[in-house]
């Protein structure tokens, strides 16, 4: 043992304080009030770490005073060994109700006492060790369901993102997680034609989109400066303006987190911006489809008027070769060839008319393969 340990003698009697102070003054820090007060006033200001207590003291006696000190929270954990003349059962069952640690009775054995002193010291180091060991616990397993907790934010803002189909619906999302774990944010999505910013307390300044454009430049996606932090990828920046800089380990837990609502974010706006690209190539698609069915329809329409023209055409020139034949004074063989070669014209008009339609019915097939594209 050494100076290093405080213990307190708490008697009535000055006598017994004398012999307290040659017993122990020499080995350990030693202090002596005369009543239950005199303890009290003592305690506050000095905390010992140990208490010898009398029991039989005018006013408020050892009892009494050793409740008081186990009931509040800042001295409960100081031992107290009682050393009172009275040492029946019940006196010690008393002592022990008020939450005394020891009983010695009067007159002891100085090597007893000594013993019972060194046992309540290591007793009340093992406790408070034992005390701290479980704050130290129950403080990681806070952390750990403050972490568990957040993380499920994000997974359901992972989750929920499916369905999500605007930019401002993402921002929205987003800010609302960060809302959730105290943060002040401004969110800035980046589309391939507009741009969309939002925070979740109040206006966004036209300074904060000008600070989001020249952190986007910088090389890191995640900027820190000062309570302020930045989170840029390709589509989506979250700049925070309050980040906790004075809880280190909340701070690094926060980054991680951020980061990741950042990264989902992104994800979402690029998976949206493929799907309005989509959207338009198929809208554009439809249109030239459509367009390019009205044309067919032109030209199919144009055609059969054509063939016809065509087919009276010949059917006059037939007409008028027979007429004139009496007049063009022709052999009969000769008659017959000129029919023949009209004719033959007249066929090989039906067919490149016919061709034309078989190649118009492809087309029409390869339209409606386009609609359902």
């Amino acid at each position: 043992m050494s100076k290093e340990i405080k213990i307190l003698v708490v008697d009535d009697e000055p006598m017994n304080r004398t012999v307290m102070m040659e017993l122990f003054g020499s080995e350990f820090d030693l202090q002596c009030a005369e009543d239950s007060l005199a303890c009290i006033e003592i305690i506050d200001t000095w905390s010992p770490d140990l208490i010898l207590m009398d029991v039989k003291m005018p006013g408020i006696d050892g009892i009494d005073t050793c409740r008081q000190i186990k009931q509040n929270p800042k001295t409960e954990l100081i031992p107290v060994i009682f050393v009172s003349a009275l040492g029946s059962p019940a006196e010690r069952m008393e002592g022990y109700e008020a939450g005394g640690d020891d009983y010695i009775v009067k007159p002891y054995d100085n090597i007893e006492l000594r013993k019972k002193i060194d046992l309540s010291i290591a007793n009340s180091k093992k406790i408070k060790e034992s005390q701290q060991n479980f704050q130290e616990s129950m403080q990681a397993a806070m952390t750990a369901m403050t972490n568990t907790a957040e993380i499920g934010d994000i997974l359901h803002f992972y989750q929920d993102s499916f369905s999500i189909a605007s930019f401002n619906a993402v921002a929205d999302s987003l800010l609302s997680v960060l809302s959730g774990y105290g943060l002040k944010a401004v969110i800035c999505i980046f589309g391939d034609e507009e741009i969309i910013s939002n925070s979740n307390y109040g206006v966004v300044r036209p300074l904060e989109i000008s600070v989001i454009e020249q952190l986007r430049d910088r090389d890191s996606s995640i900027y820190n400066f000062g309570t302020r932090s930045s989170y840029s990828y390709s589509n989506v920046t979250i700049l925070v303006l309050n980040m906790p800089i004075d809880d280190e380990e909340k701070y690094g837990r926060l980054k991680d987190h951020i980061a990741m609502l950042a990264e989902g974010g992104n994800a979402r706006i690029t998976s949206l911006i493929a799907e309005y690209e989509k959207l338009k190539h198929q809208k554009n698609l439809k249109g030239l489809v459509a367009a390019t069915s009205h044309a067919l329809q032109a030209l199919e329409k144009q055609q059969s008027e054509n063939q016809g023209e065509l087919e009276n055409i010949m059917s006059l020139l037939s007409e008028d070769v027979e007429a004139s034949f009496l007049s063009l004074g022709l052999t009969d063989e000769q008659e017959k060839k000129l029919i023949a070669v009209i004719n033959k014209t007249e066929e090989q008009a039906r067919m490149l008319f016919d061709k034309d339609h078989m190649l118009r019915k492809d087309l029409e097939n390869i339209m409606e393969s386009l609609k359902d594209a």
